[in-house]
């Protein structure tokens, strides 16, 4: 188990002595508590939305958005309890193969008429969240850094798993905005409101692929998190003008909720949450 910062543990080796792997481990592993949270927020907030309507007369349409809180809840209690961040994060990758596969099953049924949702906005949201979740499944092997590798310091562990955070928040914002761009009901409504909208949207798209774009071309640093922190919170705003459209034409939840309840998440991941998750634990079988 990796000690505080000056100690030494059974390993041989203190919290400012950690390889590539680990750190890449501990960088995984707050991304996962990030859609976990989002998760649970989100998979909530829809059900409490939908849950007296019966979404649709068809309450097998909520079926996703259940197991979408509990494979939350599911990761969080792994990461609560587990020391081992090997363990956490292929556990974490098995729950969200389970949520993505009943989700990709619902929007199936959805399509071929089996379920029958009536708001086809549901299904664009459905998809949006789908995403997210396998996004999150396919970014698990990236980066692998294998072996000894360069050291990280406590400090420098604690940056590479908030970039890795916000990185993905920023592409996280863009695939629901391109989702919510992509939908036929709303492409399909023409006016003042579906205009600023639309321009929502396609804002939190471009700043978001923006956000990904400097993570990549951009080396681990202060000034990387502070641009991507910035990206987010320009997003967290964005999302909140999106929202008060929404409350001003349908109703108060939707695709903007979603990005609002992401971009926060971030930020809270970021500034109260990976102080705690980027500590004390470790990979059991393999000696740093």
């Amino acid at each position: 188990m990796l000690e505080e910062e000056g100690s030494s543990s059974p390993f041989g080796f203190s919290m400012d002595d950690v390889t590539g792997k680990i750190a890449y481990a501990y960088a995984r592993q707050q991304v996962f508590v990030f859609v976990a949270l989002f998760g649970v927020l989100y998979g909530a907030a829809v059900l409490l939305q939908e849950w007296p309507h019966g979404a649709g007369d068809s309450y097998g349409a909520l079926l996703d958005e259940i197991i979408l809180v509990l494979g939350g809840v599911g990761i969080l209690v792994l990461a609560l309890r587990q020391k081992d961040l090997k363990k956490v994060n292929r556990h974490a990758v098995g729950v969200l193969l389970v949520v993505l596969l009943v989700k990709v099953a619902i929007i199936a049924l959805s399509v071929s008429k089996v379920l029958a949702i009536e708001d086809t906005g549901d299904l664009g949201d459905d998809m949006g969240t789908a995403a997210v979740v396998g996004l999150a499944v396919l970014s698990y092997p990236l980066p692998t850094r294998r072996g000894g590798g360069p050291l990280f310091s406590k400090e420098s562990v604690r940056q590479l798993s908030n970039l890795r955070t916000l990185a993905f928040a920023s592409l996280v914002v863009a695939l629901l905005s391109l989702s919510a761009l992509s939908d036929p009901s709303e492409l399909s409504v023409i006016g003042p409101m579906h205009t600023s909208m639309a321009t929502d949207d396609l804002f939190l798209a471009v700043l978001g692929l923006g956000g990904l774009v400097l993570f990549l071309a951009l080396k681990n640093s202060k000034k990387l998190e502070l641009w991507l922190t910035t990206v987010v919170a320009v997003g967290l705003v964005g999302a909140l003008f999106g929202l008060a459209n929404e409350m001003g034409s349908d109703g108060a939840l939707g695709d903007d909720l979603s990005k609002l309840i992401a971009m926060a998440l971030a930020l809270l991941v970021v500034f109260v949450l990976s102080p705690s998750l980027n500590q004390g634990r470790t990979i059991v079988d393999r000696r740093a």
